[in-house]
This record gives C-alpha cells, sequence and structure tokens, in this order.
C-alpha cells in the first residue's frame, strides 16, 4: 500500500510538471491594419519605405530594450515571454526588432506568431538572449534563416544566471557593461525559433538543465486562446501558472498596399533598413523596382543562391540542340590549331618590305633650307 502511494504521488508530481500539449494556432484572422491602429496609442510609426513601416515604442525608460522587462515561462510552446506591456501581444510574438541610429529600437510587424521571437546562447554559468533581426526570415521547412549575413551586436544580449531567468523583474539581474562581452565569449549557441508537428516553438536552453544550474523549480504553463488582445495575461493558480494569449492569423491582403497608419513620423532620414531582404509576403516589397545600384554592387548584395535553386534555373538542353550549338560553336570560334599553325608558318617564310618613303607631289615645290646666321 506505501508503494503504492509513493508511485502514485510520483506520477503526479511529473504530470503536474509537464507541459500540457501544444494546440494550433486560432482560427482569428487580422491584418497589418490591426497592427496599426492598436499600437498607435502606444508609440509611433515611422516610414522605411515603399509601403513598411515600423513601430516605434514611446514613454520607454532609458536603456530600454526588448525582451528584458518581463519574464521568461516554461509552456509546451517551449520557453514563453512575458511582459505586462499593453503592447506586448504584438510586438513579443510577431514581427522583428531592428536599432537604428536615429530612432532607436524599432519594430517591424510579421505574420507568424511564436512564443517569443529571440536567439539563445548559455554558459555553465548563466544563459541569454537577443531579438532576431529583420533578416531573419521563417519558413516551415527551414526554421530561421537569414536573407543576408547579421549578427546580434553585444549589447543587443541580455545574459543573467540560471536562477534569475524565471524571475518577474529580470532585467535587475543581467550582466552590464563589459561583463556582457565577456560573458558572450564563453557562451555557446544554443538555437532559437523551430517549427513542429504543427507549432511554432521558442528554443533555448533545456528546462532540466536551467532548474539543475540555477537550483530553482520550474512549473510548465497552460496556454489558452483569448479573443481580444486586452484580455492577455498571465495568472497564478498555486503551482499551476495559466497564460491567455492572443495569437491569430495574420493574413497578407492585396488591400494592404493602401494601408497605412493614420500617424506617420517622416523625417529626412529613413530607417537603415533595407528592405529588399525582408518577409517577401508583404505586397509592397513584392512590387518594388529593382535597385538603381551599379551592377557589382547589386551582385554582391543579392542573396546567396544555392547550388540546387542554380540548377534549376539553367533550362534543359535537349541532345541534338546541343549538337547543333556544339557546330556553332565550332564555325564562330575562328581558325582551328592547325590553321593557325599553318598561316604563322607562311609569314615566317614571308620576307619583309623594306619601308618605302612616300614620295612628294610633283606639283609641290619644297621650301629651300636657310642658311643659318652664325653672326
Amino acid at each position: 500500500m506505501k508503494r503504492t502511494l509513493i508511485v502514485a504521488a510520483a506520477f503526479f508530481v511529473s504530470t503536474a510538471l509537464a507541459a500540457p500539449p501544444a494546440s494550433a494556432q486560432m482560427s482569428l484572422s487580422i491584418s497589418f491594419g490591426d497592427f496599426y491602429s492598436s499600437l498607435s496609442p502606444y508609440g509611433d510609426w515611422v516610414y522605411v519605405d515603399y509601403g513598411v513601416y515600423a513601430w516605434r515604442p514611446g514613454r520607454i525608460a532609458h536603456g530600454w530594450m526588448p525582451y528584458a522587462y518581463g519574464r521568461w515561462v516554461w509552456s509546451a510552446y517551449g520557453w514563453y515571454w512575458v511582459s505586462d506591456e499593453p503592447w506586448s501581444w504584438a510586438v513579443y510574438h510577431y514581427g522583428r526588432w531592428y536599432e537604428d541610429d536615429w530612432y532607436g529600437w524599432i519594430w517591424v510587424p510579421g505574420y507568424d506568431w511564436a512564443p517569443a521571437w529571440v536567439e539563445w546562447r548559455y554558459g555553465p554559468d548563466y544563459v541569454g538572449w537577443a531579438p532576431l533581426g529583420p533578416y531573419a526570415l521563417f519558413s516551415v521547412q527551414r526554421g530561421i534563416y537569414y536573407s543576408q549575413a547579421y549578427r546580434a551586436p553585444y549589447e543587443h544580449w541580455t545574459f543573467v544566471a540560471h536562477g534569475s531567468m524565471t524571475r518577474p523583474d529580470v532585467y535587475r539581474y543581467r550582466y552590464g557593461g563589459d561583463d556582457i562581452r565577456r560573458v558572450y565569449g564563453s557562451s555557446r549557441y544554443t538555437g532559437s525559433v523551430r517549427y513542429r508537428d504543427g507549432v511554432v516553438e521558442t528554443l533555448g536552453p533545456d528546462r532540466e538543465y536551467v532548474e539543475r544550474r540555477g537550483h530553482v523549480r520550474i512549473s510548465a504553463a497552460d496556454v489558452v486562446d483569448v479573443k481580444d488582445y486586452s484580455r492577455v495575461r498571465a495568472t497564478r493558480q498555486g503551482d499551476r501558472e495559466r497564460i491567455e494569449a492572443y495569437r491569430p492569423h495574420v493574413t497578407p491582403d492585396a488591400a494592404e498596399r493602401s494601408m497605412r497608419p493614420d500617424r506617420v513620423v517622416r523625417s529626412e532620414r529613413a530607417p537603415s533598413i533595407d528592405s529588399r531582404y525582408l518577409d517577401q509576403r508583404q505586397p509592397n516589397i513584392r512590387q518594388r523596382p529593382e535597385p538603381t545600384a551599379p551592377a557589382q554592387d547589386r551582385q554582391q548584395s543579392a542573396p546567396q543562391v544555392t547550388p540546387r535553386e542554380r540548377d534549376r534555373s539553367v533550362p534543359d538542353v535537349r541532345p541534338q540542340d546541343r549538337e547543333q550549338r556544339s557546330r556553332q560553336q565550332v564555325q564562330h570560334s575562328g581558325p582551328s590549331q592547325e590553321q593557325r599553325r599553318e598561316s604563322q608558318s607562311v609569314v615566317k617564310e614571308t620576307p619583309k618590305q623594306p619601308h618605302a618613303r612616300p614620295e612628294a607631289p610633283k606639283d609641290v615645290q619644297r621650301p629651300e633650307p636657310k642658311p643659318r646666321d652664325r653672326g
């Protein structure tokens, strides 16, 4: 009887700690217009180019950065970022962040939902994360891939001790100054976001590893869908946490070409984001003209093409066409090697004619040379 009770208690604990099965995304759909209207009260929209707008948060603390004012919660979708900021439902679960030299941190809307769009590093005593940039694209087959080379700077990373990762005020425990560069150099990359079994997951350090290194106990949270972003929140009932998430589908729509925020910040300097390498599902980006840069610059900045894609772009040549093309190449390739050898021998045997000075016309009188004056 005692052994039975012990087994039952162990099963109850393992069930309580295990994450509930992940569910597919809700059937509700929104567009970029919903981002424009819901985020306008909390910041400014900045015009990038070709119908692309980025959002800049307002009334933020000095030194603010994305994924710093909140906490991490373990769920069936991996590490889930929870924040009390009123716009967290959008800017931490859709789109990408970019730090511009002029505007500071700005957010570019996106179509896919994730528990958090970050990349991870970890070490023996700490764990770190950084927001993914706008050139980090996502696909179901490849996961995260980059449209052009990009690496998050050291100052974009937040490193904390393992035991502080799930604290509600995690920003108070992050490394700063020269410690970030030192910790980054001794850390190891551990992934970002992936797609598995119909669910987008945020990777990172294993939960058991964080518990063991941080001497903490982390329980899994239940993620349930709500139909209004104003109801997004995280609650706790005993040892169990519940996250009410707003995660509708963002569908590309042709009407987005004419959509724009009500209030847009325009200045002489546009953000330094190259929209050629953003998510090509945006209709305005698909219709933008080719860049006017020189051909050499375009070749250097164009995304790399894999050998498989390069082979697909070459049309198939039939055998008869290949023979005809080879004959044309022979005809237009100039004299053969034997012909060139014969011409060279003929040139060697032909004696060179002496160079003759052309005679002056008979009707032209040559002027008499004048004597030099030696006095």
